[in-house]
């Protein structure tokens, strides 16, 4: 098999070899836009042969893509190595339990920096051998090299411009034409390397700012690819033609109300100018932040992309037919104040609809590419979309690196599937595991003595985790693998030096190399009861297609019938709850119906699968129960063969769980907010309540024995029943031939109306309908048709009719058109269902039952408090009188609100014996007359003295004590 192009082939011939004996091959670009390849490059095509073999491919297997720099010449001279990896791919299957340590892969496959220059972008289609889309980058650093004036005998290596200056050989790839513009391909069957496509606005190369990232749209089968230089995002058919280009800074900041940013085209990067700078990156004229745009992933018939001002995250429509760009763009978010304002370089979204976005460090040049970006400051981001539509303000992060700060990513994210117990790639899960590019994710110097006997350190290359694990659950990320870029672990303090990432997963699950034969298992022996228990009922599960898919073609989508019969195999009859997971495997169930099957209740899993469950069935020992259940599934652009498996039980992804979880919790009649796939903390609440329903240990989280006590036990895989559904490719119209304009001389200049861009858009100088069957009200408006309204984005939708009205059989009576709570007491939960209230549980046929719960004691409220269900004392220094109430320790007395207090004794006073007495607790004057002066003592009042026995004395003499009015009296007797 050809893989990669080798430079200089007598030292590449040795590593070919050792890749699995495959040959090394380059090429040019397409034939009808030849690339000069350089004399000492080596083109092969072929091993052993002209021909392939009929299942071989570029990618074994499930593989993690990965780019990065590809190092400096091991001589030491500064130079870009031509033989280092731009990109390597390793196997990932197998890597075992999540433990925090290094998995050691050696890359199989390498890309060398002489067949493609420096790389970041990665993107892979979805063919059945999918081919790898590389873009050249900027990222690493802009040096350059000019003759040698120094004489040393080679090139000088230079910081500013001179008017020699040239891009150094290594940094972009074999595309004299425009080199900082290629995007290169690598084919998915032989390997050849080849230039996909040359990016140019206007006809004019880029100066050398080079490209952002790569996105790949399965939906409407073409590239995305933006351009740091113009701030545009290009639109590439899969033949490398581009057809369109998006302006951010002029049409979508228009659509917003915001200024126009345009793309001035005089100021362009000229590395013979000696104002250029090789470690100052405001020299290299990329677009202004207010457009430039870097990060890109489409997702659900949008295209979502990073502007650098904000941070923010845009979207931008994609018409359903030709897939150009609607006229639509809006502002999806802003990186809130708290997390740092760094670039966003790659968009990926989750199973559950979530969008992850990863930073790259602020970008700083380096002369000898030991730093290319400030280090440990970038996030990767995971925010989730609300009911509305909506996205939280504040995000969750993903702890990356065991550093303090857990900030140690490169810009690079992808999805890839979850891992089973025996380590390998579960196809039920294909979006289960976040992986992450970043620098020292090893590197701890607190907890050396943990992480030495795991691995390397120094790992600059990328970090699995599981996706639902945020910072908050896994920081330090121990729940992590970790794979080392190129193996060489250096000791100094490099950053930057790591780029984009994607995986090759679910598509490559099933991948048998030609020589290999497949494994034959043995039938597993039947298990035998023991004679003295009764065996418990045995069903098993078939899956029947009904009839032949038929085409909704205006809406891509299919419609399918399936029957599924659950036999009961027993001796006794089957009576409890029933739970089917039906899934998908490569397309996505659009909704779902159930046409044949009493009392059971069906909902959509976020993505490809459909849950089912009755509340209680009763199967006799013989007999089958059939469900027919009627779905629209989403119609793929080409031919394609998919598997349909029914499962009896819970499925083992996490939102199938988390699915089937809601369903039993809307079952027993608790409130939670509905069915969504979602764990929030209206789940975790209903989810409580579940299990103190089941009288279990009340937790909040999923676990087996929950969907046991449940009646609804987890599956097994291993007696799923499958079908297998063929569906015809609807293929996409072709992209228009874009003519060029023609050139009138003098030129007309026409005034254009001022359309209203919600319902209309300007065709020259009129404004024309925007979506179909809208008609015009004016010149410059158009409207609807009556009975429907006009959602932006989608166009005309027929406004919805009330249905008819479906009571739930299990809990209301079906009075006209009302529905009326069947039992006593029960609350109304909507229009059309009733619940039991909190404390009671519903049996068919009884109504609401009361739960008995054990009564909590009646604590004494001033002196103990009620914790887990008994009574604590309040306050410290009490001891327990009873089980309800406490007291103080002896010597202390308490306070109410403050606890126990040190009892202060009074001391009786010390009283003067002569001028005062006690008397109780206090001193009182011994003789009248007499005033205190302090608690202890007392003193005569003034005029008098004190005379011990006696009191106190006047000082006055005796005359002017005789009142001449008492001695008349006197005499006179």
């Amino acid at each position: 098999m050809c893989i990669i192009s080798c430079y200089r082939a007598s030292r590449w011939m040795t590593l070919a070899s050792f890749l699995l004996g495959m040959t090394i091959v380059s090429t040019g670009a397409k034939a009808r836009d030849p690339v000069a390849v350089p004399e000492d490059l080596t083109v092969t095509v072929g091993t052993q042969g002209s021909q392939l073999a009929g299942n071989d491919r570029f990618l074994k297997g499930p593989s993690l893509v990965m780019s990065g720099f590809s190092g400096t010449n091991e001589s030491g001279d500064g130079f870009i190595n031509l033989e280092g990896a731009s990109v390597s791919v390793f196997p990932v299957d197998g890597l075992g339990a999540f433990e925090g340590k290094e998995a050691k892969r050696p890359a199989y496959v390498t890309i060398p920096a002489g067949a493609v220059g420096q790389i970041f972008g990665i993107a892979l289609d979805d063919a059945e051998a999918p081919s790898l889309y590389l873009t050249a980058t900027s990222a690493y650093g802009l040096p350059i090299s000019g003759a040698d004036q120094n004489g040393d005998g080679q090139e000088d290596k230079l910081l500013t411009g001179r008017a020699d200056a040239r891009f150094m050989e290594g940094l972009f790839g074999p595309n004299p034409d425009n080199a900082p513009g290629s995007v290169w391909k690598v084919d998915g069957v032989s390997g050849e390397v080849s230039l996909f496509a040359s990016i140019k606005l206007a006809g004019k190369a880029n100066a050398g700012p080079a490209l952002g990232n790569i996105a790949f749209d399965k939906q409407s089968q073409q590239l995305f690819v933006s351009d740091l230089e113009t701030g545009m995002i290009f639109r590439l058919d899969m033949d490398g033609n581009v057809l369109e280009a998006f302006d951010h800074g002029t049409t979508a900041r228009s659509l917003a109300g915001l200024p126009k940013v345009s793309h001035e085209g005089t100021a362009r990067l000229d590395i013979r100018d000696p104002s250029f700078d090789v470690e100052d990156p405001e020299s290299w004229h990329f677009a202004p932040a207010e457009r430039r745009v870097w990060g890109l992933a489409a997702h659900e018939g949008r295209l979502f992309y990073a502007v650098a001002d904000g941070p923010e995250i845009w979207s931008v429509g994609i018409a359903p037919g030709d897939g150009g760009f609607l006229f639509d763009a809006r502002k999806e978010l802003i990186l809130p104040d708290g997390v740092p304002p760094l670039e966003i370089t790659d968009i990926a979204f989750g199973p559950d609809g979530s969008m992850i976005l990863a930073q790259r460090g602020e970008r700083v040049g380096s002369f000898d590419f030991s730093k290319v970006t400030k280090a440990r400051r970038a996030e990767v981001l995971r925010f989730v979309k609300e009911r509305d539509d909506s996205w939280r303000a504040q995000p969750e992060p993903y702890a990356i690196g065991f550093a303090s700060q857990y900030s140690n990513g490169t810009g690079g994210v992808a999805l890839g599937p979850d891992y089973d117990a025996n380590g390998k790639m579960d196809a039920d899960a294909c979006q289960n595991v976040l992986w992450s590019s970043g620098e020292r994710l090893r590197f701890a110097p607190n907890l050396d003595e943990r992480l030495k006997d795991g691995g390397a350190m120094r790992i600059d290359g990328v970090q699995a985790q599981p996706f639902d694990l945020s910072r908050q659950e896994n920081s330090p990320p121990w729940k992590s693998h970790f794979i080392d870029y190129d193996g060489a672990y250096p000791d100094r303090s490099d950053s930057g030096l790591v780029g984009d990432v994607e995986i090759y997963g679910c598509q490559g699950i099933g991948y048998q190399p030609p020589e290999e034969q497949p494994e034959q298992r043995e039938e597993e022996p039947p298990v035998i009861p023991l004679p003295d228990q009764p065996a418990p009922p045995e069903l098993s599960i078939l899956k029947r297609s009904i009839s032949d898919c038929s085409l909704d073609r205006a809406n891509r989508a299919y419609r399918c019938a399936f029957s599924i019969a659950v036999t009961n195999r027993g001796d006794r009859a089957y009576t409890d709850s029933l739970m089917v997971t039906d899934s998908f495997s490569g397309t996505d169930v659009i909704d779902v119906r159930v046409s044949r099957g009493r009392d059971w209740h069906c909902s959509r899993v976020i993505g490809a699968s459909v849950l089912c469950l009755t509340d209680r069935i009763r199967i006799e020992a013989g007999e089958t129960h059939r469900l027919t259940l009627d779905m629209r599934l989403a119609a793929p652009p080409r031919d394609r063969r998919f598997d349909n498996c029914a499962l009896l039980g819970v499925g083992q992804t996490p939102v199938q769980q988390v699915t089937a979880a809601q369903m039993l919790i809307e079952a027993n009649g608790i409130r939670s907010g509905g069915v969504d796939g979602r764990m929030g903390p209206n789940t975790r609440r209903g989810l409580e309540e579940l299990q103190a329903l089941l009288g279990m240990a009340v937790t909040g989280d999923l676990s087996p024995a929950l969907f046991a006590n449940a009646g609804t036990p987890i599956g097994d895989r291993s007696r799923q029943s499958c079908v297998d559904v063929p569906l015809q490719g609807v293929p996409l119209p072709p992209p228009p031939v874009v003519e060029p304009p023609e050139v009138f001389d003098p030129p007309i200049v026409v005034p254009l109306p001022d359309c209203n861009l919600r319902s209309t858009r300007p065709r020259g100088n009129r404004c024309s309908c925007r979506y179909d069957g809208m008609r015009k009200i004016s010149p410059t408006q158009c409207v609807c048709p009556r009975g429907s309204r006009l959602v932006p984005g989608r166009g005309c939708v027929d406004r919805p009719r009330p249905q008819p009205v479906a009571c739930d059989q299990a809990t209301t009576i079906q009075r006209g058109k009302a529905c009326l709570c069947r039992y006593d007491n029960m609350v109304r939960r909507s229009p059309v269902a009733c619940a039991c209230p909190r404390g009671t549980k519903l049996r068919p046929g009884r109504g609401c039952v009361r739960l008995d719960r054990p009564r909590p004691p009646r604590c004494d409220a001033r002196t103990t408090v009620l914790r887990n269900n008994r009574c604590d004392c309040r306050y410290p220094f009490m001891a327990k009188t009873s089980n309800t109430a406490c007291r103080c320790l002896p010597g202390l007395k308490f306070v109410p609100g403050r606890g126990c207090q040190k009892v202060v004794v009074p001391q009786p006073p010390r009283c003067d014996g002569t001028t005062a007495i006690k008397r109780g607790e206090k001193c009182v004057c011994r003789y009248p007359n007499m005033r205190k002066t302090s608690r202890t003592s007392c003193a005569c009042k003034p005029g008098a003295r004190f005379l011990p026995g006696r009191g106190c004395v006047s000082l006055r003499p005796l005359r002017d004590q005789i009142n001449p009015r008492n001695v008349v009296p006197l005499l006179r007797q």
